[in-house]
């Protein structure tokens, strides 16, 4: 997944863009900045590029929630906002395209396997295995909290299943393959230019336009 601002499809000449192509591209990763600040920003919240609100968590994910078994959700917020792990943001990057006057936004590197949390009661159930292997007493039941210690250690929230893998660790996935999975599941409308930005981004390109012919 990957959107771009490209001058080649507005009406500035070729010439004129080349003898201030510095100029440009300073405004462009200026201003791919600025959206993609905007975009975590919308995502936080809840919010697609233009405001409505992302598609709902699924019934058996929000009973996942309440239970502390995702990451960096508390029981009861159930606002879909891509930030459980923090990783599918901060993999945002942005880069100069292949053409004059282009800049890429995308997202890079691939996302650590979401690990799997133990049920409490599994966990003691372990100890006392371990203990009985080596051949010590089973824990008082006074000792089952500490044994269960970690229980509520939360679970990555991964993408929805995606056969494509990449570095980064066995079982990892890339960043790309989760950003488009949400796409593909409905929670669409995120990942791309809102009204404002591009409003911004014409104004702030006229005004650039304005002064270096004028310079």
């Amino acid at each position: 997944m990957k959107f771009s601002l490209d001058l080649s499809a507005l009406p500035i000449d070729p010439d004129f863009l080349k003898r201030h192509e510095q100029e440009f591209r300073k405004l462009l990763d200026q201003e791919m900045l600025k959206t993609r600040a905007r975009i975590i920003a919308s995502d936080t919240a809840g919010q697609q590029a233009e405001g409505g609100g992302l598609k709902p968590y699924s019934s058996s994910y929000r009973a996942a929630i309440d239970k502390g078994q995702v990451a960096g959700k508390e029981p009861g917020n159930h606002t879909p906002n891509l930030t459980a792990t923090g990783v599918l943001h901060r993999s945002l990057t942005i880069e100069q395209g292949s053409g004059l006057g282009e800049v890429r936004m995308f997202f890079n590197g691939s996302h650590p396997p979401r690990q799997k949390v133990q049920h409490p009661q599994k966990r003691v159930k372990a100890a006392h295995k371990r203990r009985e292997k080596q051949g010590l007493a089973p824990l008082a039941p006074h000792k089952h909290a500490r044994a269960a210690k970690g229980a509520g250690k939360t679970l990555g929230k991964g993408a929805a299943p995606a056969k494509r893998r990449s570095g980064g660790g066995r079982g990892s996935t890339q960043n790309a393959v989760i950003a488009q999975a949400q796409y593909d599941m409905g929670r669409t409308g995120w990942f791309t230019f809102s009204t404002e930005d591009l409003e911004r981004i014409q104004r702030k390109l006229g005004d650039l336009v304005a002064r270096l012919f004028f310079k």
